[in-house]
């Protein structure tokens, strides 16, 4: 899962939100000095990943893309389901995902103060880029996936992504509607968030 989903499933917490949020930006060491209001949201985290790696229907949807993809295959289903989520956002929410986003980035603004220069600055940068619709359509698609080349370490296919987007679309988005809802189900049900 990539930001916008993570977002989506922090149980309408702020607290849980940031820290969900936390969990992807900072390394272990960093997470130990965090103020304890984020640390659920952290292990949040944690579960909704952990859900997502062992769970079949991701897998069966990754298989598609690891012919063109390889090692990063995980991390371009991540962005992609950000897309799909998008694409979807009715199916899921009652809510306007603009004002949604734009509520997101009210919260993480709020936040600044409590969180690591690091995060600040990540924080500051998805609100000024409107990262959490950059997955809109396949140009920001395209920006996100350079942002993403930028800091990979191995030789990757990244460039050509939303080339595998268009040619899997069809294949790989029913996958993501019957994950992505058992997902918000365990979440709803509170399975994951306050266990």
């Amino acid at each position: 899962m990539n930001y916008l989903a993570h977002v989506f499933l922090s149980c309408q917490d702020e607290h849980l939100l940031v820290g969900n949020i936390l969990g992807d930006i900072l390394k272990n060491r960093e997470l130990k000095s965090l103020d304890v209001i984020y640390h659920k949201g952290v292990v949040l985290h944690r579960k909704i990943d952990s859900f997502t790696d062992n769970h079949p229907v991701h897998l069966q949807n990754l298989k598609h893309l690891y012919p063109t993809q390889g090692k990063y295959a995980p991390v371009v289903m991540d962005i992609f389901y950000d897309y799909f989520l998008g694409k979807n956002w009715e199916n899921f929410s009652k809510d306007n995902q603009r004002t949604y986003t734009d509520n997101i980035y009210s919260i993480l603004l709020k936040h600044l103060p409590g969180v690591p220069e690091k995060a600040k600055i990540t924080f500051q940068r998805m609100v000024d880029d409107d990262f959490l619709y950059s997955c809109q359509t396949y140009e920001r698609l395209e920006r996100t996936f350079q942002r993403v080349l930028r800091r990979v370490t191995f030789p990757s296919n990244m460039h050509n992504a939303v080339v595998d987007l268009l040619q899997l679309e069809n294949k790989i988005e029913p996958y993501f509607h019957t994950f992505f809802s058992e997902l918000n189900r365990e979440i709803q049900s509170g399975c994951l968030c306050f266990e």
